[in-house]
């Protein structure tokens, strides 16, 4: 081939890339996947892929339609590509922008989002609209070179990280689990395993806050409760230590020497062993009722998942992942949906809300006629702080530990009336009712912590406190022989399926 064969293919090449459509196309999808690809970055230690996946379709086709819009108005391909991403990063980034704009400018909420949508578009439209060909065909071209530069840059670096945790797994020993016999008993009790969220026990209550909750724990052995007061779990976060209570073991890191990824832990969630131990060998239902976070909403053998949080009425009634929620409520029409919807869209802003409909999914499981093991991941006393102990608003004026004991008192009241009630729904079959935590709080309360890492860089005083829980029992003839202080949440299944179901199983 010569020289001169080769520059018009090079010529011809280069006014393909430079092309009207071309270039709208790189516009359009490199800026209205860049927000969803920083984000996925962001959280790519947990975040499924698959979410990634939709929420990119998602954008992909707003885009379009901004890019619709945009031609309409402007009547030119190219100029409408460089409107649509400026529009981009208010419709998308709603969130971060207006923070960023109310902490650089002396100004309220409402004239920053008179800014975002009113000025800017505007500007951006007046100043697109005077551009002549040339410079809107240069600038267009730059658009279209530097966004799909920092989208694989970004791409580039995801792979990266999935690469290198890609040779992790994580285990639970619980092999007795699954293959011990077991001795069916005449009658199979309802099981309740209620979690709630950094519920600090007694011990880390005291020497954090001077805080007695002895009066909540003796009234619940007046109602026939073991209270192991010198309980710890076995992990200072929530998903290693609702991952080995579920699965009934300690973990087992395959492949590197610690998780850097809380994604090895996401099979353990989805089939816990306990659930399956249930199911597979008593014939027990499985209801879980997850919190709002991504850890405990789905499972793949539930039987009933009610999950009252990110609910979104729009053409029917639809539950939208965690992350997917996430990032929806940080976009324009999202947070607008959130705010004037009126459904459980955000989880901060209806924290409340969503536990209190948790209990009354709680209750709910009740009513069924077959065996049922009911778990439930509740975020209280866990910030954020919405409640006083009587219910009403939290007072924002106090400090932070004396908001959360006024929460802790709040959910002391709600387990209370959660068990009487239970108790009297139950009152000829009596039911297996586990209370506890998954953690302790931080030892300074509202503080983000590395949660990767927190053992390593934290005092024996704040893992002291960050690991003592709540762990009570009522067990159906208060048959609490075999349950003691100290026992941890690998044990609580093990003591229960030894006691009541004829396993021989090793604590």
């Amino acid at each position: 081939m010569n020289a001169k064969k080769l520059a018009g293919i090079s010529r011809r090449f280069f006014e393909v890339l430079s092309s009207e459509a071309m270039v709208t196309s790189a516009v359009l999808a490199s800026f209205y996947a860049l927000p969803i690809i920083l984000f996925t970055k962001k959280n790519i230690h947990s975040m499924p892929i698959s979410e990634a996946v939709a929420l990119l379709v998602a954008s992909l086709l707003l885009g379009l339609a901004v890019v619709a819009v945009c031609f309409l108005l402007l009547r030119s391909w190219m100029k409408a590509a460089i409107l649509a991403a400026v529009l981009a990063f208010p419709l998308l980034q709603y969130l971060d922008l207006k923070g960023w704009v109310t902490s650089a400018l002396p100004i309220g909420d409402a004239v920053a989002v008179g800014l975002l949508f009113l000025v800017l578009p505007a500007g951006a439209f007046l100043l697109v609209k005077r551009l002549g060909f040339e410079r809107t065909r240069m600038l267009a071209s730059y658009l279209a070179i530097v966004g799909p530069l920092i989208a694989a840059y970004s791409l580039a670096q995801i792979s990266i990280s999935l690469v290198n945790n890609s040779g992790t797994t994580v285990t639970v020993d619980s092999e007795d689990l699954r293959s011990t016999a077991v001795k069916p008993p005449e009658r199979k009790p309802d099981i309740y395993y209620l979690v709630f969220d950094r519920y600090e026990g007694q011990i880390g209550l005291k020497e954090s806050f001077d805080f007695d909750n002895s009066e909540f724990l003796d009234e619940l052995r007046s109602l026939g409760f073991y209270v192991a007061d010198q309980s710890f779990s076995n992990y200072p976060t929530t998903r290693p230590s609702l991952a080995s209570s579920l699965n009934g073991g300690e973990l087992v890191v395959h492949g590197s020497e610690h998780i850097k990824s809380a994604k090895p832990l996401n099979p353990l969630f989805y089939e816990p062993a306990v659930a399956a131990f249930l199911k597979d060998k008593l014939d027990y239902s499985f209801a879980e009722i997850g919190s709002w976070g991504p850890d405990t909403q789905t499972s793949r053998i539930a039987d009933r998942n009610p999950r009252p949080a990110w609910q979104i009425d729009f053409f029917g009634e639809h539950h939208l992942p965690y992350y997917s929620g996430i990032f929806l409520v940080g976009t324009a029409p999202g947070n607008a949906y959130d705010r004037y919807g009126g459904t459980n869209f955000s989880q901060y802003q209806s924290h409340g809300d969503i536990f209190l409909d948790q209990l009354d999914a709680i209750r709910q499981q009740a009513k069924h006629d077959e065996p049922t093991f009911v778990f439930s991941h509740l975020l209280m006393p866990h910030p954020p702080l919405v409640f006083d102990e009587r219910g009403g608003p939290s007072d924002s004026g106090l400090p932070n530990d004396q908001r959360f004991l006024k929460q802790l008192q709040f959910t002391n009241n709600h387990i209370l009336a959660l068990v009487r009630d239970l108790l009297a729904q139950h009152k000829d079959d009596p039911p297996i009712i586990i209370l506890a935590a998954d953690e302790g709080e931080y030892e300074k309360l509202g503080e983000d912590q590395d949660l990767s890492n927190f053992s390593a860089g934290a005092s024996d005083q704040a893992l002291r406190k960050k690991t003592n829980i709540l762990a009570a029992f009522r067990f159906p003839g208060e048959r609490h022989e075999d349950l003691y202080p100290t026992i941890t949440p690998v044990n609580f299944f093990r003591v229960t399926f030894n006691e009541f179901f004829g396993t021989d199983l090793e604590l």
